[in-house]
């Protein structure tokens, strides 16, 4: 069984290791760029692996038709799904075309606790016939989903700035009122798009950096 999205130091000859990664780099952050895109996020290895997904999984982000509503704000349900189901929703992505990052900079421990806590802060499950994790108690209406503002993006943005990790701080030179003379200024993003989310991750993307791509 092969664990495509798992690290270097996790993943050998096909042969994936069911176990949290002793370096702490089992923290994935992914992206899917086609059609309205999205974002989410990994904890853990192989069979002990975590997927954390947020969106309108509360059949809001269909139309009558089944077809995609990209316009609608709606109920901002979080997906926490394990094992067996979080592999299978990586692999339905994978099929799509999606990008992986490893951030090696925290610790998975450290973004799950911030996870699960907003997981556990609510009982609401799914309660529209029309969603695909209707009734499911891998599903959470946790908040209000908002397209520009709180969307799959802006959360995995808020977990790893929340988590300590500096993949999405940058320094930036800014002109100051002295003409000629530039100062630096610290920059903590929060993406909105998923492929500004992307286009970040790869651009710092190195071995040994605080993130790299995997795929």
């Amino acid at each position: 069984e092969k664990y495509y999205s798992m690290s270097p130091y996790q993943y050998g000859a096909n042969s994936p290791v069911g176990n949290i990664d002793v370096n702490g780099d089992s923290i994935r952050v992914y992206t899917e760029t086609q059609s309205f895109g999205h974002t989410w996020i990994s904890v853990g290895e192989g069979s002990n692996m975590t997927v954390y997904s947020y969106g309108r999984y509360n059949g809001t982000n269909k139309g009558p038709d089944r077809s995609s509503n990209s316009l609608g704000n709606g109920s901002g349900v979080l997906l926490k799904l394990m094992g067996d189901e979080a592999k299978a929703y990586n692999d339905k992505k994978a099929a799509g075309g999606m990008s992986v990052f490893v951030v090696t900079d925290v610790a998975d421990e450290k973004v799950a606790n911030i996870l699960d806590e907003k997981f556990n802060m609510s009982t609401t499950m799914p309660d529209n016939p029309k969603s695909d994790y209707y009734n499911s108690s891998s599903a959470r209406i946790i908040d209000e989903y908002k397209l520009t503002s709180n969307n799959c993006t802006t959360m995995v943005s808020d977990v790893l700035n929340k988590s300590g990790s500096n993949a999405l701080k940058e320094t930036r030179l800014q002109q100051t009122s002295n003409f000629g003379t530039w100062t630096t200024i610290p920059i903590v993003n929060r993406f909105i798009l998923p492929i500004s989310m992307q286009n970040h991750l790869v651009r710092i993307s190195k071995p040994g950096g605080v993130v790299y791509k995997t795929r």
